[in-house]
């Protein structure tokens, strides 16, 4: 009778994550790597759509196109006879935004 309830409560967790998201991890985060490797990576992201102020201002109709590209650094080293890695990220973001001010198309 034990094995039941536990069976539905694991259920029930399982449809309640369901709508979760994982999180984006940096590449070669948790990758062993041999000491003193380096990686150079370039990443791009563009997006396109409508801004949400949620109300903190009063722009109506806000549209957004942004583009963010990343230049990263990665470098593996020996840190108390454990692998350790450093990774420095630069971001750029060019974007171009829209929307309705106070009547008026900006």
């Amino acid at each position: 009778m034990q094995p039941f309830p536990r069976a539905l409560l694991c259920g029930l967790l399982a449809s309640l994550a369901w709508p979760l998201c994982a999180q984006d991890l940096a590449p070669r985060a948790y990758v062993i790597t041999p000491v003193r490797s380096n990686a150079v990576t370039l990443t791009y992201s563009y997006y396109d759509g409508g801004v949400n102020f949620n109300g903190a201002i009063p722009v109506k109709n806000g549209t957004g196109t942004f583009s963010v590209p990343v230049f990263s650094l990665y470098h593996s080293f020996n840190f108390f006879g454990r692998s350790a890695n450093v990774v420095a990220s630069l971001p750029y973001g060019v974007g171009t935004f829209q929307g309705e001010l106070l009547q008026q198309h900006r």
